[in-house]
């Protein structure tokens, strides 16, 4: 399978613009911390982002501390941000933790 295009910064954020709560960690990486209501919901919340995750065949960076669950995203054969980034951001939103 060939590598995504490599999104320009000013796509990114542009893309970015319309996420609720995904920020920039750095050039090749979006990141967003849920908040979950205890640590079984995020574990379940973590699930789910995984079946979505295997769906789009596009893994996140996972974190897990305690009720917080942090994601990154960045397409690593692209060296940067890609459409299947900000689309998967969406997926992720679309699957929340209940509070």
């Amino acid at each position: 399978m060939a590598a995504a295009n490599k999104l320009s910064y000013d796509q990114v954020a542009v893309k970015l613009a319309g996420l609720n709560g995904w920020n920039l960690r750095d050039e090749r990486t979006i990141e967003k911390t849920y908040e979950c209501r205890d640590f079984k919901t995020a574990i379940d919340f973590v699930r789910r982002v995984a079946d979505v995750a295997e769906s789009l065949n596009h893994h996140p960076f996972i974190k897990v501390d305690d009720r917080r669950v942090t994601m990154q995203l960045s397409t690593h054969d692209a060296g940067g941000l890609t459409d299947l980034d900000f689309t998967s951001a969406v997926q992720y939103d679309g699957v929340l933790p209940v509070a």
